[in-house]
């Protein structure tokens, strides 16, 4: 299983570490799109993108969980609400049926939150 790195200040564990390393993340959302999908899906390099690109909200969203600042019913609307935006973006490049990009696009999200987490 694939982890980040977590951030100790006064011994008190303190989540994500706050710059989420790119490369990393761009690794990890590549490994659980091709897991997904399936390697030669030529959705998963679309769905891969919109992640990178949602990086910068889901990395606070996934570390609010960690610290308690985001409860679990905050998380599963907003993790809902990033499912639809992706889903959205990636529907206008490919072929994919929406309720299948959907359920895809989902195990991959909430697997990303899993395993950041």
């Amino acid at each position: 299983m694939f982890s980040l790195e977590s951030t100790q200040v006064g011994g008190q564990h303190t989540g994500l570490i706050p710059n989420m390393m790119e490369p990393t993340y761009s690794r990890l959302v590549s490994n659980i799109c091709r897991k997904v999908f399936s390697e030669q899906s030529p959705v998963t390099p679309l769905v891969v993108e919109q992640l990178r690109k949602r990086r910068a909200f889901l990395q606070p969203l996934f570390a609010g969980v960690g610290d308690g600042s985001v409860r679990a019913t905050q998380f599963n609307t907003a993790l809902q609400c990033e499912i639809e935006l992706v889903v959205n973006k990636v529907m206008s490049q490919c072929e994919m049926p929406r309720h299948e990009l959907v359920k895809h696009t989902n195990k991959t999200v909430f697997e990303l939150a899993r395993q950041v987490i």
